[in-house]
């Protein structure tokens, strides 16, 4: 099962997530960066609410589901030509929701899951 969400997830990310950088020539090469930017990010977001090799099968799912959710906050950046003011205001929604769902998570499941 672990395979065929991992083998999903990398099919979804690479052909059905849209780049949030446009049609432009430039696109390609902005949206190569921002993968390379992304993984890591990704996986750190990942890790404050699961606990590394305890459930593969969830982990990869949350994987696409955060980077599904990163790639959404630059396409909404993109959609304000990445304003400072944009930019932050995402991030503190962003932040803010992250918080509030570790902090609901600490209260049902005691932390890890």
């Amino acid at each position: 099962m672990y395979e065929m969400i991992k083998i999903s997830s990398i099919f979804i990310r690479q052909y059905l997530l849209p780049n949030p950088f446009g049609n432009s020539p430039e696109s390609y090469f902005y949206n190569l960066i921002a993968g390379f930017i992304l993984y890591p990010i990704t996986y750190c977001i990942v890790g404050l609410f699961y606990r590394p090799r305890s459930n593969p099968l969830l982990g990869s799912f949350l994987y696409l589901v955060f980077y599904s959710i990163h790639t959404g906050m630059i396409i909404l950046a993109s959609t304000y030509n990445f304003s400072r003011i944009a930019i932050v205001f995402i991030l503190g929604i962003y932040i803010g929701a992250l918080t509030g769902v570790k902090y609901i998570q600490i209260e049902i499941f005691g932390g890890w899951y």
